[in-house]
């Protein structure tokens, strides 16, 4: 007869929860006080993990096949009891799960289950948290972003820099090239099911770019017709991708030689436009004292609301009948520093000079550290800080700066306490 003890183990809590199985074993046989003969007899942990693991697979939830399921009350909570679960919507097919606890939340760390790569999902994604941290009285501003949606980021990336000046310089259709191979690369990776035919052609684009400049400046339908033109009578070549660039070169270079004969076109004087009758301002009181010393400012100051420049029409923030654009904020220089961002709070003519008074918002920080732990961030490192700027939500500093020195409008959206903005590279571009 066996002298083996036997040891009866409570797991009816310990099967669903997340102790590790072989602490499990451990506190059970513990719990037994067998004698040390007994326990030298007794099956060691990695011994019984096999069946204890089998005892809990099958109290365990199966994975679900779809999006649509329920999530037990089990994985709602911490061990501690404390809410997990911090966001759960279903909208049509697709579904955001966000895990946290309020100490989570002021960490900040969060972890978020997405169904797809939408920008509508990734925006109500990140309302939702900056909604919730306001319940906390509290701000919610990550460090860092680990996520793989930075994948889609390549692909704008490159479509900016061939549709723009050489921000870059010469390196600026290699980079964007660079950009393009490692896109299409990986374009299984976040396009699945979905072949990619137009790669051949792709690969051309930065040998246009050099020849041509911005492909913005380049027509669609013309290209579309070309290429449908060379589809019904190609022969007498394999290369079809070089026979339809080459032509194409020669057709754009045809088509596109200086005219020499004149233009009945207005030519557009720059200057500011639109008056505004108001009491001069304690700012612009300053101002003048700086550029003026006479003591007529009544006489010596206008104010206005619009200024032309460049053919672009900036307005200020005087300006009411913008409606939603955000018309105003601007890059500009100051001194040596080229990448100065604000908003326009008004122009105004001092001496015969035009003005602008801006409300600068200072750097804050890269907006390449937000991808620190892409596989990517050396390729978007190279160009992207040039197209994207993160700066301070809040202005402190007030410039004035003639309006020549203003180089640009720019898109500005907020992400949670910061502005982030792009400068426009055409005035015809949609950002």
């Amino acid at each position: 007869m066996s002298n083996t003890p036997t040891i009866t183990f409570s797991l009816s809590n310990k099967v669903t929860e997340a102790t590790p199985i072989g602490r499990v074993y451990d506190e059970e046989v513990a719990k037994a006080q067998l004698s040390p003969t007994a326990l030298s007899t007794v099956a060691s942990a990695q011994d019984a993990k096999s069946s204890l693991n089998r005892i809990r697979r099958l109290e365990t939830p199966l994975l679900p096949k779809s999006c649509r399921f329920d999530i037990p009350t089990l994985y709602n909570h911490t061990i501690n009891v404390e809410r997990f679960l911090l966001y759960d919507k279903m909208r049509r097919n697709n579904r955001i799960l966000i895990f946290a606890t309020d100490d989570h939340l002021r960490f900040p760390c969060v972890f978020a289950l997405l169904t797809v790569r939408s920008s509508s999902i990734y925006k109500e994604m990140l309302q939702q948290l900056e909604e919730e941290p306001e319940r906390l009285q509290m701000d919610f501003v990550p460090n860092q972003i680990t996520t793989d949606f930075e994948k889609a980021l390549v692909k704008p990336l490159r479509e900016q820099l061939f549709h723009g000046p050489r921000t870059l310089g010469d390196e600026t259709e290699i980079i964007a090239n660079e950009a393009m191979i490692n896109y299409y690369r990986d374009h299984q990776s976040f396009y699945a099911s979905i072949q990619n035919f137009v790669l051949h052609l792709h690969v051309h684009y930065a040998n246009q770019y050099r020849l041509h400049g911005s492909l913005s400046n380049l027509g669609t339908f013309g290209q579309e017709s070309l290429l449908g033109h060379f589809a019904k009578n190609r022969h007498g070549t394999h290369h079809f991708g070089e026979l339809i660039t080459n032509n194409y070169n020669v057709d754009f270079t045809i088509h596109n030689q200086p005219n020499s004969h004149s233009s009945s076109r207005t030519i557009e004087i720059d200057e500011l436009f639109d008056i505004h009758e108001s009491s001069i301002s304690g700012a612009l009181h300053e101002c003048h004292n700086a550029l003026c010393s006479c003591d007529k400012i009544d006489q010596c100051i206008s104010i206005y609301r619009r200024c032309r420049l460049k053919h672009m029409v900036y307005h200020s923030l005087l300006y009411r009948r913008r409606g939603s654009s955000v018309s105003y904020f601007v890059q500009y220089s100051k001194g040596h520093d080229d990448n100065l961002f604000g908003k326009i709070d008004l122009f105004f003519k001092c001496n015969n000079k035009n003005f602008a008074l801006i409300h600068n918002h200072r750097l804050k920080r890269l907006f390449t550290d937000y991808f620190l732990s892409s596989n990517y961030h050396d390729i978007l490192l190279k160009a992207l800080n040039v197209y994207f700027y993160v700066l301070h939500h809040t202005s402190t500093l007030t410039d004035v700066v003639t309006v020549d020195n203003i180089s640009n409008m720019c898109v500005v959206f907020t992400f949670n306490d910061s502005l982030v903005v792009t400068p426009l590279s055409s005035s015809y571009e949609h950002d």
